[in-house]
């Protein structure tokens, strides 16, 4: 195990944060353009 200080836990915590917000909306934006994809098919 690796010590980690408080402050890089801090910016682990962020980045995962920023990570699952990014994929939250690249998986909304899939899913819309398969909507308009299955609208136009």
């Amino acid at each position: 195990m690796f010590y980690v200080s408080a402050s890089e836990n801090l910016d682990i915590e962020a980045a995962k944060e920023i990570t699952e917000s990014f994929l939250n909306s690249s998986f909304l934006n899939e899913e819309r353009y398969i909507n308009r994809i299955n609208k136009l098919s």
